[in-house]
């Protein structure tokens, strides 16, 4: 093989690499032999096409996939993120709203005032995100109800009858990959459309009421079946 056509494999390789291990949901189970190397190579070559800037035949994308997936037979991360489901718990409540508003001084203003009130019941949900000109904000639909007269001209987005299922994990579970992506990967096989709220050691899951009974049903099952693996690893 020419110089020039050793480089072109490498940087094919490379470029595998990049994408599938960016994946976790991808990685692990092409290291346990459970994905067909054609069917990843239509997928994933458009973004290898994109990342060489020039054409790959489908043989050779087929060739540097196969070669990853042997480098990587057998090892994959789902040991790590098993052990963060088995020790995580779940708790779901309904009737909740959810608004993204402009983060303006008026908006930032009403909601520190809503959230000094003193009358709010133990373990009421109040999340609220601020970001550069945006403010996401979930509340009990009564709760919401109160202030919304007062935002109402800033709300850029608004829906209610919504379920929050909070997964309470072990605080490593930000430094562990494929945890996300696992649940994630489970809910979009049931067509459940979720919202992602992130604040560690908590993920939080909004779904319409609709799904909200299913959702928690899924990660309940991942989470108890993690605990199942996980004590047979220890017998």
């Amino acid at each position: 093989m020419s110089k020039n056509g050793s480089e072109k494999v490498a940087s094919l390789s490379r470029s595998v690499r990049s994408i599938i291990e960016k994946e976790p949901y991808i990685r692990n189970p092409l290291a346990e032999g459970l994905i067909n190397y054609s069917a990843l190579a239509r997928k994933i070559s458009p973004r290898i096409e994109k990342d060489l800037e020039r054409k790959i035949k489908d043989e050779s994308l087929i060739v540097a996939i196969k070669r990853y997936a042997d480098e990587i037979n057998g090892k994959t991360d789902k040991k790590d993120y098993l052990d963060i489901f088995a020790r995580s718990t779940l708790t779901m409540q309904d009737d909740v709203s959810y608004a993204l508003l402009s983060g303006k001084d008026e908006v930032l203003n009403e909601l520190e005032k809503l959230l000094k009130e003193p009358d709010w019941h133990s373990g009421e949900i109040r999340i609220v995100v601020s970001g550069p000109g945006r403010v996401v904000v979930l509340l009990k639909a009564e709760r919401m109800n109160s202030i919304k007269e007062k935002i109402n001209e800033h709300i850029l987005d608004f829906s209610e009858n919504n379920v929050l299922i909070t997964m309470r994990e072990p605080i490593e579970s930000r430094t562990t990959y494929g945890v996300i992506a696992e649940i994630a990967q489970i809910l979009s096989r049931r067509e459940i459309s979720i919202e992602l709220v992130s604040a560690p050691p908590d993920l939080h899951f909004l779904v319409h009421e609709k799904d909200g009974e299913e959702t928690y049903s899924c990660i309940k099952e991942l989470i108890r079946n993690a605990k199942e693996e996980m004590k047979k690893k220890k017998e």
